[in-house]
């Protein structure tokens, strides 16, 4: 017979994994409990996040004294800012705050120590920065051991960058406030010196012998030296902001004052000078010098300061030039007033100093006013919008469920495959294609496996109490007492299909092992055959176990052992309905349904030793 090719389809595979759903649920319990304990051992220490936003504004137009910001695009704007809340600047701030760097630590001991250096290098790896969308918003996050401390350096780095942004923005106004301070100081006490001085000369001095036109060339006369000598002071803070200036360098708030006396030329370059030194300031708090940044700024700042130079040097020889005449005049007047009195200099040189100390304590006072407003309208681009609070839970917590999820997939998909590749190895037969397939014989019929479970609701329903309540004599009777079952209508279908076969007059119905259900089969098949009104003899020959006699109630002896044995006739052997009225199960079970009056059987007889050698005699 030629085997058949039989492909397994969606059914098959339904059936399959009915059949290992033990296997499956194995396998997917196992792979499960692995995701999670594997979960548990790799939990790291946890690790908390804390988010503080501070807001950038954008400064356009800033006018004032000292001050002038070029503004930027803001996306460069923001760009530059980021690079800064990370900055050492910042950063060396914050270690202070949090106490991980002595206070009194400068610059260069941060630079040369490496235990310093790594704490600054801890916290800025620990800090984030990332902006908010296209808004002017940085979110600030920080990440640590605890809650508390990520909370604490999220807030500390953001309160740092903005008072290093403010600091980095006003920087000019502060250091000019202070030095106006200090000479407004110094001024106020020589003022007070001059007028005592002033005071006690007009006192111990008589003037009145002196004439007017006297005092009026005394008077001119220290005018004059008190210019030159204005002059020459103002040259020489000219001439050291020069120097400055070709060192790179800030030109302090003195020899700035001095400079910028002459407003229509040296201002507006001036303001540039210090405005792309401020800036390549704060660059160099992020980027190093050789950065194209850096060097751009590089390139505006030289040119800024040839063209100052060209100013300082055009105003100092002015200076010069000023001088040379006031002093030749100077000259000349000295040989007129050769024969002045000295009373008359000498007062109005006092008057002079009165009067310069004067003028420049109100000049000095009217600035300091200025700067004093300036400072309240410092410029201030950082604003704290929402602070830091302590996060609720650590951001590398384990995820359970998504890694449980992951775990059911994995096993279900691993139980799959693992109960595909064992079916594959099972041998055992399982359709009705392997049989066919395997002993090349037509397969005549398929009798469903009926359960204990089943068994039991067909024996429930007998209200009249014709069926015996003996499972195994249900089972092996179920055609007999259930005639309208499925189960019953397959041993139809296996006797109909039987019957086609004219040679098939004895049927042998055998198993590989023990309680298989050989007693069942042929039972129910004998009925079947005999309620169609045919003659069927069964003949029990399992020496081992006999079922036979003991289902139907009759006794073993004399069976097929005898008659082998020669000891009794078939006719005495054989047990009809007769004898299973008159046996143990009496009349109304031997009359409950149709088809055993058709039936003879034949018990297995007495036992012997020679079981083997009889069958197969």
């Amino acid at each position: 017979m030629e085997k058949k090719s039989y492909d397994l389809s969606i059914r098959d595979y339904l059936f399959i994994f009915k059949k290992r759903r033990k296997t499956i649920a194995l396998v997917l319990f196992l792979t499960l409990t692995a995701v999670i304990f594997g979960t548990y051992l790799a939990t790291p220490s946890p690790r908390y996040e804390a988010t503080a936003s501070v807001r950038v504004e954008r400064i356009t137009d800033v006018t004032g004294f000292l001050m002038e910001v070029i503004s930027y695009p803001l996306g460069d704007v923001l760009a530059g800012q980021m690079e800064m809340i990370k900055s050492f600047a910042v950063m060396e701030r914050v270690a202070k705050a949090m106490g991980v760097i002595p206070r009194d630590v400068t610059v260069e001991d941060l630079s040369a120590t490496e235990a310093y250096r790594n704490t600054i290098a801890a916290l800025r790896s620990a800090v984030s920065v990332e902006r908010q969308g296209l808004s002017n918003i940085i979110a600030i996050s920080a990440t640590a051991a605890t809650p508390e401390k990520a909370r604490q350096l999220a807030n500390l780095v953001a309160e740092k960058y903005r008072e290093t942004n403010i600091a980095s923005r006003n920087s000019r106004v502060f250091e000019a406030k202070d030095f106006v301070e200090k000479q407004l100081s110094q001024v106020e006490e020589n003022l007070q010196d001059a007028e005592d001085a002033l005071r006690s000369f007009r006192e111990g001095a008589s003037l009145a012998h002196l004439s007017e036109k006297e005092m009026g060339l005394a008077r001119k006369l220290v005018e004059i030296e008190g210019k030159i000598e204005d002059l020459k002071a103002e040259k020489a803070e000219v001439d050291y902001a020069v120097t400055q200036v070709k060192a790179g360098k800030m030109i302090n708030p003195r020899n700035q004052l001095t400079v910028e006396r002459d407003l229509s030329s040296v201002l507006s370059v001036l303001n540039n000078y210090s405005d792309l030194l401020l800036k390549k300031r704060n660059l160099l708090l992020t980027y190093f010098p050789a950065h194209p940044e850096v060097k751009a700024v590089d390139g505006e700042l030289a040119n800024a300061q040839q063209e100052l130079l060209k100013h300082l040097s055009a105003q100092s020889q002015g200076y010069q030039t000023r001088i040379e005449l006031l002093a030749a005049e100077l000259q000349t007047l000295h040989e007129k007033v050769s024969l002045l009195p000295t009373e008359a200099v000498n007062f109005q040189r006092l008057q002079r100093e009165v009067e310069v100390n004067d003028t420049l304590y109100t000049q000095l006072k009217t600035k300091y006013q200025e700067l004093l407003i300036k400072e309240a309208e410092r410029i201030e681009e950082v604003s704290i919008v929402n602070p830091a609070v302590k996060p609720g839970f650590p951001i590398n917590s384990p995820s359970y469920l998504q890694n449980g999820l992951l775990g059911i997939l994995i096993g279900l998909l691993l139980g799959v495959v693992f109960s595909v590749v064992y079916e594959s190895f099972d041998t055992s037969i399982t359709t009705v294609e392997d049989i066919e397939s395997i002993l090349e014989v037509p397969v005549l019929g398929v009798i469903p496996f009926l359960g204990e479970k089943e068994l039991r609701e067909e024996m429930d329903k007998d209200t009249e109490g014709k069926i015996p309540q003996d499972p195994e004599l249900f089972k092996a009777l179920f055609t007999y007492l259930v005639p309208d079952h499925f189960l019953t209508e397959a041993f139809r279908i296996l006797r109909t299909a039987l019957l086609k076969v004219e040679s098939a007059r004895v049927v042998a119905i055998s198993s590989p092992a023990t309680r298989e259900g050989k007693s069942f089969v042929m039972m129910n098949l004998a009925v079947a055959i005999a309620q169609m009104g045919k003659k069927v003899l069964v003949i029990d020959a399992d020496f081992k176990v006999s079922m036979v006699n003991r289902l139907f109630g009759i006794p073993r002896e004399p069976g097929l052992s005898d008659i082998i044995l020669r000891k009794v006739p078939f006719t005495e052997a054989a047990r009809s309905i007769v004898d299973l009225i008159l046996g143990e199960r009496g009349f109304d079970f031997a009359l409950s349904g149709t088809g055993l009056e058709n039936v003879q059987i034949l018990p297995t007889g007495s036992k012997t030793p020679m079981a083997r050698e009889m069958l197969s005699v």
